[in-house]
Parts: structure tokens; sequence; C-alpha cells
């Protein structure tokens, strides 16, 4: 796990997306947080570890008014043609429907999005909490840890309600 302080202060690159449902989502303007934790997976063995975050995000959820996590399979836009079986199989998967209305799968010019977020590759799950104007708070990588947590949570802490 990694922290990419670098980040801090800038604001996130748009990112087009849509939700199981079909809704056009552009990330970060209408993400409904008043702060959004959006956790980017790359491939399909990141799922385990945003599976080792999951415990842990509706704690932080209900300890922190307004904060919002979203979950946002990124696939390179060459993967569009499979967006149906890709989305239906995402949409068969989650049973929670708070995480299911909290998926939105992206389909994007990933060399550029990395190339964007300074992302020296995408081997890890990239988690990003931005403030309600869009700014990176935080950035880490990879899955679950202790340490990592308590510095997400320090950051939440220090916002402003």
């Amino acid at each position: 796990m990694s922290d990419h302080s670098s980040l801090i202060g800038g604001r996130f690159p748009p990112l087009s997306s849509r939700d199981l449902e079909g809704k056009t989502f552009e990330i970060p303007a209408d993400l409904s947080g008043t702060c959004n934790l959006v956790v980017l997976a790359f491939s399909r063995d990141h799922r385990f570890a945003v599976e080792s975050w999951l415990p842990y995000f509706a704690g932080l959820e209900e300890r922190f008014a307004g904060l919002e996590v979203w979950q946002v399979p990124t696939l390179d836009k060459g993967y569009l043609i499979f967006r149906g079986a890709i989305d239906g199989g995402l949409r068969a998967g989650i049973t929670d429907t708070k995480v299911k209305a909290h998926t939105l799968t992206a389909y994007v010019d990933v060399r550029g999005l990395q190339r964007d977020l300074a992302l020296a590759g995408r081997d890890e799950v990239e988690l990003y909490l931005l403030d309600r104007l869009g700014v990176v708070q935080w950035h880490a990588a990879g899955g679950w840890t202790a340490e990592t947590l308590a510095g997400l949570t320090a950051v939440l802490e220090g916002l402003p309600a």
C-alpha cells in the first residue's frame, strides 16, 4: 500500500461512467456525497483488494455523514463492445443494493487516465478521497490495511462537516 501525497490538493480528472442501470455519471461532478471515496479497479483480480475494504466502507459512511463510497471498475474503451455482458455480470454478482447503486463502470482511455492521475502502473486498486469540489484530499493504493484505514480516517476527521 502506498500513499501518493503528490496528488493531494489537485483536482480529480473528469471521468465518464455509467451506473449498472445505465444512468450516465461524470466523476467527480455528479457524485452526490459531500465527500466521495472513489475506488478505481483496473482488472478482474482487483476485486479481492476491493473486497478487503468492503467491511470498512459501511462503517466509514455511517461514522462520517456525507461520505459516499463509489466503486469504479475502469476498463479500456476497447471493452465497450462487451459493456452489456460486463455490466450485466456485475449487476448479477452484487447483491447489496447500496453497493450496486454506487458501482459505476468507466470504459475510457485507461492509459490517458493513468497519465492524468500520475500512476506508475495499474497493478493495484487506487482509492481517492475527494471533497465536494473534486479536489483530492487523500490517495492510497492497494487492499485494506489497518495503517491505510487509520490514515483515511484521520483525513476524514479533519474535513469540515
